[in-house]
């Protein structure tokens, strides 16, 4: 599981049975709702936890588009690019 606290992003084992079936069950939804922003923010997480980190900030990035109103999309999006480095953690 991927966690955020203090500014720090700490991940799971991206193979555990339980990160690699959500990943093929998100897999599936996102097949037939790309254009969904609660689907791409769902399979944009799952993503960033297996340590596909573009893709998940290239799915985050779409969703966040699609529904500017909804801030835990734009939460995600910021812990994707923290856990990916490009955007540095906030100090405490």
């Amino acid at each position: 599981m991927l966690v955020l606290s203090g500014g720090a992003c700490e991940r799971s084992d991206p193979q555990s049975e339980v990160n690699t079936n959500a990943a093929i069950d998100a897999k599936r939804v996102y097949a037939v709702g790309r254009e969904n922003a609660a689907v791409l923010d769902t399979y944009g997480w799952i993503l960033l936890e297996r340590r596909q980190d573009e893709l998940a900030i290239e799915n985050l990035s779409r969703a966040a588009d699609l529904a500017p109103q909804a801030p835990e999309i734009r939460y995600h999006l910021a812990g994707a690019l923290v856990a990916s480095r490009q955007l540095p953690a906030r100090e405490k």
